[in-house]
């Protein structure tokens, strides 16, 4: 006598569910083919948050002199206090990847950065310079620490996810990110651009705001 046997097949990190005599396998959370979410949520916050702030900045305005005083002060602010003025928004990305609010949080620090750009870069080309200032004030520091800004905070987007799935019993949603070597290679990067920025910035900013 044959007897049929049913032989029930598990997978790490998948729950199954059970009908009609079979077993099936049903993923928690959206896995790889989802992993980009983060991101491009986080750039589309950061974008609507730039064109925000460029709205507000339109309705104020700042010279070219005063944009070139600006960037000659760096030597005279010191290298902390540059370089926390350029790191701080990494440091909170960080900070927010150990909650689960983080899904929630840092799309709205995410939306903040943009707005601030977004009205400074507003301000300094309502004030009649064009992009000269611009790119004085905003182009050499940001060169490096917005691309920085952007791995860190899709990565703790990542890891704020997986511990919301924790803490719903539900899985994991993705393989878990590189966050701390990711953490401590964008702000080595920052460090060094800083350093940069404090001695070269005023040797470059009469050159933007000639052109």
């Amino acid at each position: 006598m044959q007897t049929n046997v049913r032989k029930k097949v598990f997978s790490p990190g998948v729950k199954n569910f059970h009908r009609g005599g079979k077993d099936f396998p049903r993923t928690a959370l959206p896995v790889d083919s989802r992993r980009n979410f983060g991101f491009i949520l986080l750039a589309l916050c950061f974008l609507a948050g730039a064109g925000l702030g460029a709205y507000a900045g339109s309705f104020a305005g700042t010279s070219s002199a005063t944009a070139f005083r600006t960037v000659e002060s760096f030597g005279d602010v010191g290298y902390i206090k540059l370089l926390w003025d350029n790191v701080r928004f990494h440091l909170i990305a960080i900070l927010l990847a150990t909650t689960f609010l983080g899904v929630v949080l840092l799309p709205a620090l995410s939306a903040l950065r943009g707005y601030f750009i977004g009205c400074t870069a507003s301000v300094l080309f309502c004030g009649g310079g064009g992009f000269p200032p611009i790119a004085a004030v905003l182009g050499f520091p940001l060169l490096v620490c917005l691309p920085c800004f952007f791995v860190l905070t899709a990565d703790a987007f990542r890891f704020s996810a997986r511990t919301l799935a924790f803490v719903r019993r539900t899985g994991e949603s993705a393989r878990p990110p590189k966050l701390a070597a990711h953490a401590l290679l964008c702000l080595s990067l920052v460090a060094a651009w800083t350093f940069a920025q404090l001695f070269a910035a005023p040797w470059l900013t009469p050159a933007f705001l000639s052109s």
